[in-house]
């Protein structure tokens, strides 16, 4: 009989066959997980959001210059022909900054949004609803002037701050039937 050393088999021995499936279950693992990581540039799927292309909805934000502490940004978004609309989300997030997937917009994920509302008269977030027969979705954002300090999650400090001197952004989820897309309005103040 011949020896082989410790963890290794020889053909025929009843770990060689295991050792084989367990092989091949890690390869097909692997090109699964690679497959489900790809990020996909279509504007309708699911799991990677629109921010460049086409989206089925139409997105109007008025109000977003000249603004004071507490004053209202309108939101307006209508479906195109043969889509819908289900809803938005809105955040007062830092200015100049790139905003492609859901994870951007989490406060103390991404550190790009603020927490809390700068002020009693300003909003921090905003989540709205669609109503039957969901053609059209409408919302104000009242924003803030101020600064917020806050923890992320990894322990990182950030700090942001929106005003004249520092001009913030409202960054819109919109979600709609097979998918999301983000977009972003930059505010100014007075």
């Amino acid at each position: 009989m011949v020896a082989s050393r410790p963890g290794f088999t020889r053909p025929g021995h009843r770990w060689h066959g295991r050792r084989t499936a367990v092989a091949v279950l890690a390869c097909l693992l692997t090109v699964i997980l690679a497959a489900c990581s790809s990020k996909s540039t279509n504007p309708g799927d699911a799991i990677s959001p629109s921010t460049t292309t086409a989206i089925p909805v139409d997105i109007q934000v008025t109000g977003t210059s000249n603004l004071r502490d507490g004053q209202g940004v309108r939101i307006h978004i209508t479906a195109k022909p043969g889509s819908l609309i289900y809803g938005f989300e809105a955040r007062l997030c830092a200015g100049g900054t790139a905003y492609r997937f859901d994870s951007d917009m989490r406060p103390t994920l991404a550190g790009k949004c603020v927490v809390h509302s700068l002020s009693q008269s300003s909003d921090d977030y905003v989540i709205v609803r669609a109503s039957p027969p969901y053609q059209v979705s409408d919302g104000v954002f009242r924003v803030g002037v101020g600064s917020e300090n806050f923890t992320l999650e990894t322990g990182r400090q950030v700090t942001i701050t929106c005003g004249h001197q520092n001009p913030c952004d409202l960054v819109l989820k919109v979600q709609y039937p097979n998918g999301f897309a983000i977009r972003t309005f930059p505010l100014s103040y007075a």
